[in-house]
Order: structure tokens, then C-alpha cells, then sequence
């Protein structure tokens, strides 16, 4: 989730799901300096700037509830250095990328994390890693790298804040200055 000001306010919310796909079509063409004037209409949603307009069909339903997910209090709390979390992850993704489920384990206790990955064609990863503020109980978790890879995808923050609920719940990755941005990551359960 991406909370973002808006420079003029709405009268009323507006809930809308556009495609991922599309979106990720169109981020190319947009530029930050623009202002983008964004509207509402019966199944779309129109981009409009300076010389460009682009119009969305969006996803008909509701999205998922997620608000209570994003509000928990933490069983366990920890702090990474962004730059160095995300170079270790994608050591491990490039062990598991041929994987149907690319999993990754993450093991967390005291001041420390081990990142480890298995493939039984490409062999196994285990990389230790330093965190800050270890708040909690001690943690093993199963995740697909790719998500977290993709959250941690453009942050300019150096540090970000892992929160947990045990091994078998969604846990967030925020970064640690921009409370507006907060990801949530479905663990995959091994047996």
C-alpha cells in the first residue's frame, strides 16, 4: 500500500483496482515532474497531463481487506540496511529462479538473520546477515523472494523495518523514514 497526497481533494473516496499489467505498460510514458489529473469514470480510470491521455478499464470487485493486517502489533520487530538486504536476496532468487515456488528461508534471532535456499539442480545459498533493533521472539519464515524483491524495489530509504507475527502470517516490510509505504507478504507454508 502506497499512501501519496493529493494536491487537490477529493468530495467523496473512490475505491478502483486497475490491472498491475497495465499500470506497469504505462509507468514508462509517465514522467514525475508532470501533474496528473486523475479521474473516475464507469469501469475506468483516466491519466490525464499535458498532452497525453490514457484511459484504464478496471478490474470489476472488491479488493481484499488489509487494513487489519497492516495495523497488528509485531511479535517480532527487526531493522536491515536496505542495499545489502536486497543484494542478498537476489543471490538466493538466482539459486531458486527455476523453481516452481521460489522460496526462501529467513531465520531471525538477536542480531543477526540467515537467508538460505534450496535447489536440488543449482545447489544451496546461506548468507548471514546483521539487523538492528531485534524486538521479539525468534523466527523462521518461508517467503517467495520474488515479492519481497519487488517491495524493496526503489526505495531510496537506507534502512527498513521487518514486522512478523509468527511464521505461518503475512508479515510487512515498511521503510523505516515513510510511513506511506507498507508492503504485505504471504509466507508459503512448508511442511
Amino acid at each position: 500500500r502506497r499512501v501519496l497526497p493529493l494536491e487537490v481533494p477529493v468530495d467523496a473516496p473512490v475505491e478502483a483496482i486497475p490491472p498491475a499489467s497495465r499500470l506497469e505498460d504505462i509507468l514508462p510514458l509517465l514522467d514525475e515532474a508532470d501533474l496528473w489529473r486523475i479521474t473516475f469514470g464507469k469501469g475506468t480510470l483516466g491519466l490525464r497531463s499535458e498532452g497525453l491521455e490514457i484511459a484504464i478499464r478496471l478490474l470489476e470487485g472488491v479488493y481484499p481487506e488489509t487494513d487489519n493486517l497492516l495495523t497488528l502489533e509485531a511479535q517480532t520487530t527487526f531493522f536491515v540496511a536496505v542495499e545489502p538486504f536486497r543484494e542478498a536476496l537476489e543471490r538466493a532468487a538466482l539459486v531458486v529462479q527455476k523453481s516452481a515456488q521460489p522460496t526462501v528461508r529467513l531465520d531471525a534471532e538477536g542480531g543477526a538473520l540467515v537467508l538460505s535456499a534450496n535447489h536440488p539442480e543449482l545447489g544451496s545459498y546461506r548468507e548471514i546477515l546483521p539487523v538492528e533493533g531485534f524486538e521479539g521472539e525468534k523466527l523462521t519464515i518461508w517467503f517467495n523472494v520474488r515479492y519481497l524483491l519487488e517491495a524493496l524495489k526503489g526505495w531510496e530509504e537506507e534502512r527498513a523495518v521487518l514486522q512478523f507475527n509468527g511464521s505461518w502470517k503475512p508479515f510487512l516490510v515498511r521503510p523505516e523514514l515513510d510511513p506511506g509505504w507498507v508492503h504485505l507478504i504471504v509466507p508459503v507454508k512448508i511442511p
